[in-house]
């Protein structure tokens, strides 16, 4: 494939055949497309550890859950950037609480800190534990 600036060629490039694969050269993309080429998923688990661990931790599986890191970037500067609108510490805790759901996107996170849940107390492992008594309860001997 060749491009062409007044007629006269400018670069030429081997098409790409491979679905959903990359192929721009860093030397032909904008200035401000470059900054964010020279971003890499070390960097952004840098920056996330900066903020806590619980986000660090959901910013990897974010990098880890896409064949290309560069397509969860964008997640993870939404991610990054909670914590201007909702605090270090609740960004934290909703990390921790999506990470025990098993979930990793940036639209469950906020949605737990819009809707409060990474301020509710979690029940203790033996609260949890806890069986609840009652008359029409038969339990497992029942079933022997």
């Amino acid at each position: 494939m060749a491009i062409y600036y007044d007629n006269i060629r400018v670069a030429q490039h081997k098409r790409d055949r491979v679905p959903n694969d990359y192929s721009t050269l860093p030397q032909h993309m904008p200035p401000n497309h470059r900054y964010v080429a020279e971003w890499s998923p070390e960097r952004f688990v840098k920056w996330a550890k900066a903020v806590g661990d619980d986000v660090a931790l959901v910013v990897e599986k974010v990098l880890e859950s896409r064949k290309h890191p560069e397509q969860a970037f964008k997640v993870c500067m939404g991610l990054l950037n909670l914590p201007k609108e909702y605090g270090v510490e609740r960004v934290n805790r909703a990390c921790r609480k999506a990470h025990e759901f098993g979930t990793y996107s940036y639209k469950r996170i906020k949605n737990i800190l819009e809707r409060g849940l990474d301020e509710e107390q979690t029940l203790s492992e033996k609260e949890q534990m806890k069986m609840l008594v009652h008359e029409n309860i038969r339990g497992s001997h029942y079933y022997n």
